[in-house]
């Protein structure tokens, strides 16, 4: 099950928080490493949405898309999230108050993705699971975070956890936030 808070470490679980430099780093670095792999999308769903930053970021990005779809539980995130996305004139953006293990993709097109910058505080594996194979994927996750529902020590052990048949992407960014140092882990493919 998706959870509400999906950072646990020293973010907390409100809009200023998901601004959080160590945050808007992993997926600025997503968003620009996807960006060398594939630049046109019809349908983006982001998973664990939270306040909608992937799409404000990847919006600022040469990258053209039909329209994002952001999943969240927390159904107060995604209004706040939708009216920052109006604010900066972030277009073709839906919110979706859903569990994202529960999701069956259907508005992806042949040229779509799925985006999960929270896979380190997700639990279960339905949302990989049921992503279309030949999908495009990109998984953010991280180490040293002592509250998350997956623990993962490395950008190997995210690679075989969710394994992806064409992997087009995978390293570690070092990063910290005011508690600890720690790494991102990216892995980019098609499912």
């Amino acid at each position: 099950m998706l959870v509400n808070s999906i950072v646990t470490e020293v973010n907390r679980n409100t809009l200023s928080d998901s601004f959080a430099e160590n945050l808007v780093r992993g997926k600025l670095w997503l968003a620009v490493n996807l960006l060398k792999i594939q630049d046109r999308f019809d349908t983006i769903y982001v998973l664990g949405s939270w306040y909608g930053n992937m799409a404000m970021i990847l919006s600022r990005l040469p990258i053209s898309y039909q329209q994002i779809v952001n999943v969240d539980l927390d159904a107060d995130a995604l209004r706040q999230g939708q009216r920052l996305n109006r604010e900066f004139g972030v277009d073709h953006v839906k919110s979706m108050r859903a569990n994202a293990n529960d999701l069956d993709y259907r508005r992806l097109g042949p040229r779509g993705a799925v985006i999960n910058t929270s896979v380190t505080n997700m639990s279960g594996a339905g949302w990989f699971d049921n992503i279309p194979l030949g999908t495009r994927v990109a998984m953010l996750a991280r180490d040293n975070d002592s509250g998350a529902r997956n623990q993962f020590s490395s950008v190997t052990q995210l690679a075989q956890q969710f394994p992806l048949s064409d992997i087009q992407y995978q390293d570690q960014l070092p990063d910290q936030d005011p508690q600890t140092d720690f790494d991102h882990f990216l892995v980019i493919g098609r499912r």
